[in-house]
This record gives C-alpha cells, sequence and structure tokens, in this order.
C-alpha cells in the first residue's frame, strides 16, 4: 500500500466519522461548559505534600563523615542497628538512621 493510498483512506474514515457525530448531535469541548476547582490555599496543599523515602545517598554521607570523626561511635551505630555494613540498613530505618548519626555528629 502506498503511502498516498493510506492518506486517501484516512481521510475518508475521518470524513465519515465527522459525518456520524454530526447527525447524532455530539458535542465539542467548546460547548461543554467547564466545572472550575476551588484552589486550595497555600497552607493546605503544603499539608498535602507528601514527603518522599530517603534514598541511600541520604545517609551515606553523613555515616562517612561519622565514620571520619569517630569510627567506634559508627561501628556501634551498625551494631545497633543489627548489621555489619551500611548498605545492609532497611529502606524503612534510614529516617532513624539519619536521626542517630546527626546526634552522634552534634552530640
Amino acid at each position: 500500500m502506498s503511502l498516498e493510498q493510506a492518506v486517501k483512506e484516512n481521510t475518508e474514515a475521518i470524513r465519515e466519522l465527522i459525518a456520524a457525530l454530526k447527525t447524532q448531535g455530539a458535542t465539542c469541548a467548546a460547548s461543554v461548559p467547564v466545572v472550575a476547582q476551588p484552589a486550595q490555599p497555600k497552607e493546605a496543599a503544603a499539608e498535602t505534600k507528601v514527603e518522599e523515602p530517603l534514598k541511600y545517598e541520604a545517609i551515606q554521607k553523613p555515616f562517612l563523615k561519622l565514620v571520619n570523626k569517630d569510627r567506634p561511635a559508627a561501628v556501634a551505630l551498625l551494631a545497633h542497628l543489627g548489621v555489619k555494613k551500611l548498605d545492609g540498613v532497611k529502606t524503612e530505618q534510614y529516617a532513624e538512621v539519619l536521626s542517630l548519626i546527626e546526634e552522634q555528629l552534634n552530640g
């Protein structure tokens, strides 16, 4: 099938579709009323924002700082979590780990 033939068939199909829509009384987008959604106040929009889960990199850099500052404390932190390496920490624990690391760094 040539390109010209395909275009001709598609054009004919579109014309038939337009004719069918006109006979059924279909509406176009311009004739459909738009229902406006009330805007949320900025404070409410900020509250609905969901926090993204922490990624490994978010705990890796602070942990390396802790290792450089106080290696025994870093080892004790891993023991407390029941892992031998930082990549053994579960993603659900990242927030807890980050707070513990920051506590050690600032304490």
